[in-house]
Order: C-alpha cells, then structure tokens, then sequence
C-alpha cells in the first residue's frame, strides 16, 4: 500500500521489485516441480485465521488468543517462547492472552507462522537438527529486529529472519538424497551451500523456500528477504530494509555460532552493501547487539516470577 501523493520512482521500484520476485518464485516452482520433489504444505491454518483476525480493525486480544488456543501444540509453543530468553521476559506468562498483551500482536503472528511451518516441515534425518535449525532461526529474527527501528519493515525482517531457511526443510523432508549431495560438496570443496546449489541447479534453498511463502501468500516484503538472503545486492533498491536487515542477521549469527550450520562453510556477509549504503560503521555495533542476545537467549532464565 502506497499512500498519496507517490513518489513515480518509487511506485516504478516497486512494480519492478513484484515482477522480479514473481520470476524468481516461477523459476524456484519449475525446479522443484523438475527434480519430482514433494508436495509441498498447505499454508498454516492458524496463521491464516490471525491475519483474518487482525485486518479487522475491531479485533482484540481476546479475538487473537481464541484462534491460537484453537491449536493445543501451538498454544504451548507460543507460551514457552513467551517465557524464554528470546523475549527478555520479567514475568512468567502463563496465558496466550498475556502473550498476545506481552508480545505484541504482530510478534506473536510471527511466532505463530513459525511454529506452524517448523511443524508442517520437521524432517527427521540423520545429521539434521530440527532444534539447532530452529535456534538459528530465532537468532537472526532477533538479530534483525535490532537492526531496524520499529515499524512495518522490522517486523517484515523479523518474520523473514525467523523463515529465511525453510527451503532447506523442504530439501531436508524430501526422500530424494539431493539434500545429503549437497551438504557433502558443499564440505568437501569449503563452499556455502547455496554457491553449490547454484552451480548444481541454478535454484538455491533462498529461492524454494520464498517461492513456498509466496504459495502461502504472505506479504513481498517477506518473501523478498527470504529469497535473498544470501544476495541483497541483487534485490532493486538500495536501502536498509528487511532484505538487508536479514542477511546481515544471517551472516552475523553465522559468525557466533558457526556450528549452528550442521559444520558446513558459513555464508559470508557482503560488506559491499554496506559500504554502498554507507553503513560498515555500524557493522561493529550490529556485532555487539549480536552477541548481546545471543549471550542473554542462552542464559538461564532465573528469578522470573
């Protein structure tokens, strides 16, 4: 949505930006439909029925906390993320209600959209660690989060950093030993895995899981930072936005905790962009936020009441 009057430059920017996106995501769907890859999930029910709920500008707490009880698993995930380090909690919140009033609205539809594509995707594979996957998905949520100033990009970059893998959960849960291939090229030549699935197919796991979220029709935004995460340089635009904000996320829990990757090689962040943004000065204090919260997400939570 664009408010009046507009910008034709940026209304032109944009109009490009939707077009490339949907180019990508036709090129990730004909791949996947090549190589005779599953079917892939039907879109998160619960989600769907939140942002049912929150176009209605009528909605309440007690509205939001209803669909998501409507799930009992969801409802303890959303509850046990309330209470963890992720969200610097003071209090126990034992309530979806009080999450919902705790968290904000839009934070837990983020959560929510996780939990239920986790669970649609949670492949069960020797050398893949569903709750590693999922610990690195949470960092570079929060990681983003801190990055941007508050608004409708951070929490496009927070939903996109906490889904900015799931293409490789789609690979994972595939039978075909295309995901195992990969991973060992990827170890024996030191590369990151997506250089290799370029070379070997053209798509990268960028590519399969943005052309899933544009299938579940969540917003461009989210879908055009999951699809470049690994290559912001190749969105149109230059802008700190959530394109930008993610792959900087990415690369910097990379850094932290490079074991996080199953011991592949770590995608490496493209300082490029920051310099053409102007912003390699606040590369330092992206660091800093990043172990910050990576320390305080992996402290016990003691003392909470």
């Amino acid at each position: 949505m664009l408010g009046r009057p507009c910008d034709p430059f940026e209304l032109r920017l944009l109009i490009e930006r939707s077009y490339r996106l949907r180019e990508l995501t036709k090129r990730a769907e004909v791949y996947r439909e090549t190589v005779a890859a599953g079917t892939l999930p039907s879109r998160p029910g619960v989600y769907t029925e939140l942002n049912r709920i929150l176009s209605d500008p009528r909605w309440e707490p007690e509205h939001v906390a209803k669909a998501i009880e409507s799930d009992i698993a969801i409802s303890a995930k959303v509850l046990q993320l309330a209470n963890s380090a992720f969200f610097y909690g003071r209090h126990h919140i034992s309530t979806v209600r009080e999450a919902v009033m705790h968290l904000g609205a839009d934070s837990v539809r983020s959560l929510v959209l996780a939990v239920e594509a986790f669970g649609k995707l949670s492949p069960k594979r020797d050398g893949f660690s569903i709750d590693h996957f999922h610990a690195h998905a949470m960092l570079v949520g929060r990681i983003a989060e801190a990055i941007l100033p508050r608004g409708r990009t951070q929490q496009e970059a927070v939903t996109a950093g906490l889904l900015h893998d799931i293409g490789k959960l789609l690979l994972v849960a595939d039978r075909s030993p295309r995901w195992l291939e990969l991973n060992v090229e990827a170890r024996q030549r030191w590369m990151p895995l997506h250089e290799v699935e370029l070379e070997r197919g053209g798509v990268t796991h960028a590519e399969l899981g943005a052309h899933l979220l544009s299938l579940w029709g969540l917003p461009d935004g989210i879908v055009e930072a999951v699809a470049h995460h690994h290559d912001p340089g190749s969105a149109l635009g230059l802008a700190l936005d959530a394109v930008a904000a993610v792959h900087v996320a990415d690369a910097l829990a990379q850094e932290i905790e490079p074991e996080a990757d199953e011991g592949l090689p770590p995608a490496t962040l493209d300082e490029r962009l920051l310099d053409s943004l102007g912003l390699r000065h606040s590369l330092d204090l992206w660091r800093h936020l990043a172990r910050q919260i990576h320390d305080r997400d992996n402290r016990p939570a003691v003392g909470r009441r």
